[in-house]
């Protein structure tokens, strides 16, 4: 695979990128937040144009990526050097993998790696990869059955610390949850289905927070029940109150303990436009949303935004998508979501679908076309104020 490509020196990345941050903190937009050019880029090694479906890094700081746009799937691709290269990881049956497409991908509550998608021509949901070893095994974690609402293509498989786990249909309303003894067959998990569709899917104090809707509804967010007695999939299905009623999905969540961010798209008239919707505090305060036009940040009124993706570590946020047929965004906040600016990287493909932020502050984004960009964190320390590196 390709190495990671740069286009400026580590001191005009301080620079630019320090310009750029000073101007959000305060406030400004600026298109481009003059960090275009200061994106790293490689390929993963996913075969030919489909999207990135899933990304995932491990606390050892392994990265892992899922792609495919077709029935077919790729199965999926690790890097063990923050990016620079990838391959396929040394499973105990070498092509166990290759057919299945992979929507999701996070660790669970045993270790293993839990992957969530869908086979043509067969009964795998979600599979558990054990990468403890040499070579890693897999085995299956939930299997379909011929039932209505028990064999669909997962969207998101999550697990909670006690190994519970919940699946989410990614084309319906459906959705299945285990307590964690309900074993590997569908026919023995619980009915968790929603009355409309979740689309995103994560877990934030051990408890479960999912995004979605569809085309001709309100946008939703599925919150964790109040009510003790509650089972944990039980999630509250509710709707933020927007300055402007609109219609569409969140395709994408993020939560930590100071906010919900959820982005997504208005498709209520001929032009969609890319949403981002922040929460106050409290999340369960529909009153307390405030909402951001991702056609806005970027300064253009049109062709249509599509927000697909967004992560956040602290008030850092990261919010991914596309705008028109082929050109794929980033779109940033250093604020907490006070404000967004334009970060999209120069050499960024079509459509930029997934991201994630490492503990560091590095960022990295992935797309069509097996792209990964890697935003290496800014040297920048502020805590009273910016002081520039020397150069």
């Amino acid at each position: 695979m390709n190495a990671l490509k740069k286009s400026r020196s580590r001191f005009p990345l301080q620079r630019t990128r320090f310009a750029a941050l000073l101007l959000a903190c305060a406030g400004g937009v600026q298109a481009g937040g003059g960090i275009a050019d200061d994106w790293l880029s490689s390929t993963h090694s996913c075969a030919g144009f489909n999207r990135t479906d899933a990304i995932h890094r491990d606390s050892d700081g392994t990265l892992w990526v899922g792609c495919g746009s077709n029935t077919g799937g790729y199965g999926v691709h690790f890097s063990q050097d923050g990016g620079d290269t990838w391959s396929v990881p040394p499973l105990s049956v070498p092509d166990e993998l290759d057919d299945f497409r992979v929507n999701s991908i996070s660790r669970g509550a045993d270790g293993h790696l839990k992957i969530g998608g869908t086979e043509a021509g067969s009964m795998r949901m979600v599979l558990s990869l054990d990468t403890s070893g040499a070579s890693y095994p897999v085995t299956l974690e939930l299997e379909g059955v011929n039932q209505i609402g028990r064999l669909f293509p997962v969207g998101n498989y999550r697990e909670l610390s006690d190994g519970s786990g919940m699946a989410e249909q990614s084309t319906g309303t459906g959705a299945l949850f285990s307590d964690g003894s309900a074993g590997t067959s569908a026919a023995n998990w619980d009915d968790a289905g929603t009355p409309e569709q979740i689309l995103d899917l994560v877990v934030h104090d051990d408890k479960f927070w999912g995004s979605g809707s569809r085309i001709a509804a309100s946008p939703r967010l599925f919150l964790p029940p109040t009510n003790v007695a509650a089972e944990p999939w039980e999630l509250l299905m509710v709707e933020p109150n927007l300055p402007e009623d609109w219609e569409g999905e969140l395709w994408g969540i993020a939560v930590n303990d100071q906010r919900l961010v959820a982005a997504g798209v208005n498709q209520d008239g001929t032009s969609s436009t890319g949403k981002i919707l922040v929460s106050s505090a409290n999340p369960y305060d529909m009153n307390g949303y405030t909402e951001h036009d991702v056609s806005d940040i970027l300064g253009i009124s049109s062709p249509y935004t599509w927000a697909d993706g967004v992560c956040m570590r602290g008030d850092t946020i990261v919010v991914v998508g596309r705008r028109g047929n082929n050109d794929g965004f980033v779109v940033m906040s250093t604020n907490g979501a006070q404000s967004f600016f334009d970060a999209t990287p120069s050499d960024a493909p079509g459509h930029v679908s997934k991201c994630l932020i490492e503990p560091d502050g590095t960022v990295v984004v992935a797309g069509e076309a097996s792209y990964i960009g890697i935003l290496p964190a800014d040297p920048v320390i502020f805590a009273a104020g910016f002081e520039e590196d020397p150069l």
